[in-house]
């Protein structure tokens, strides 16, 4: 807890405590803590659906954070990209800057491994809808960062090409595992909205009146 003397030191220099009753406050820490909000909702997800589609989820997406960090230290692609101070509200993969952008590496990931199951099941409905929520989370995201002034780098293209590869290289490893697990029957059955389990109908005449049926699980 701090003390008296270091809360005055913040005073006399100017600091303010973070007021979480400021509206634009209370959305910058919902953006920042995003990626964790939507991870832990579809891991709780799986549970509740009693399979181990939520912990399956959540190896294939910290496999594919594991790559974003190497990939983050190729000091070729990356230069030093200074973000605003405001912008420091946490640090989820120790990639400095980089950290700004991990929301759109976790959107893209997801969104991308959960359609897939519903595309093959032809739940398109479902597909527009979360389609349009990721996109939406994607533009907030942006935009409550500009607002805070985290993009402070000159070079907008920068900015642009951080962002792309996020979306890009994160949406690729998401479908990617989708279309690897859903390819293998054990994990097919861990897949968010999909399943191998099919059931097949057999019918025959008992008499002029009267059919029976049975149905196999497979």
């Amino acid at each position: 807890m701090p003390s008296s003397e270091s809360l005055s030191s913040d005073v006399k220099s100017g600091k303010e405590p973070f007021n979480i009753k400021n509206l634009n406050n209370l959305f910058s820490v919902i953006c920042f803590l995003s990626p964790l909000i939507v991870i832990l909702f579809f891991i709780f997800f799986g549970i509740i659906n009693s399979n181990f589609s939520g912990l399956l989820y959540l190896a294939a997406i910290l496999v594919s954070v594991l790559l974003r960090f190497f990939i983050y230290k190729m000091k070729f692609l990356f230069d030093k990209f200074e973000i605003g101070d405001n912008c420091h509200l946490i640090n989820y993969t120790s990639i400095g800057s980089g950290d700004i952008f991990f929301s759109m590496w976790v959107y893209s990931f997801t969104l991308l491994y959960i359609i897939i199951p519903l595309i093959k099941n032809n739940q398109n409905k479902f597909v527009y809808t979360i389609i349009g929520l990721f996109v939406f989370f994607i533009v907030g995201d942006i935009i409550l960062k500009m607002i805070n002034k985290c993009y402070t780098n000159e070079k907008k293209w920068v900015v642009l090409f951080q962002v792309s590869i996020n979306i890009l290289i994160g949406g690729l490893c998401g479908l990617s595992f989708a279309l690897l697990f859903s390819s293998i029957d054990w994990f097919k059955d861990n897949l968010f909205f999909l399943s191998n389990k099919n059931t097949s109908e057999t019918c025959k005449v008992v008499d002029e009146t009267e059919f029976q049926c049975t149905f196999d699980f497979e």
